[in-house]
């Protein structure tokens, strides 16, 4: 047997290796399938939710809870006994019946010759936790916002507080 049938007959074995492989793989994955397929599914008494196989699937759409929130029904207050230079506490006020999440930011305004003039940070390299801040539903929260540690000691004037939700 010559060179080139020997290279030609050793690429027909790999070849046919790889077809076995692919054939127990196919077997092995449609029986899985099968498997899945053919689970019982359980439900939970009183309830709208089906377990299949540890996959908790929810049957009802139409009952989902609403958690939207009415920025008109959020206030938000300044505790004036705790105005500072270098903090102050404000009282988040929720009269929507859900929760309302928001974050630790907060930016701080100036009024120069009437206008609001947004206060730079007192520097590039600050960063604000990324944590959700809650209040509940039909109820208030109060929180001290360290001024100084991102803005600097404020000089006197007017300012306002901006806090996103």
């Amino acid at each position: 047997m010559n060179k080139p049938s020997k290279i030609f007959l050793v690429i027909i074995i790999i070849l046919l290796v790889i077809l076995a492989i692919m054939i127990v793989l196919y077997l092995h994955m449609r029986n899985s399938i099968t498997n899945i397929t053919n689970s019982t599914n359980m439900t939970r008494p009183n309830s709208n939710v089906v377990i299949n196989n540890n996959i908790v699937l929810k049957n009802d759409v139409s009952k989902e809870k609403d958690y939207s929130i009415d920025t008109n029904k959020v206030k938000m207050e300044i505790d004036e006994s705790t105005i500072t230079p270098i903090s102050i506490s404000i009282i988040i006020i929720n009269n929507n019946e859900n929760q309302l999440f928001y974050g630790e930011e907060f930016k701080i305004q100036k009024n120069v010759n009437g206008n609001w003039k947004y206060i730079d940070y007192v520097s590039d390299k600050l960063y604000w936790n990324s944590i959700a801040m809650i209040t509940k539903g039909k109820s208030q929260t109060t929180s001290k916002l360290d001024i100084e540690h991102y803005y600097g000691k404020l000089d006197n004037g007017i300012y306002r507080v901006e806090k996103k939700c």
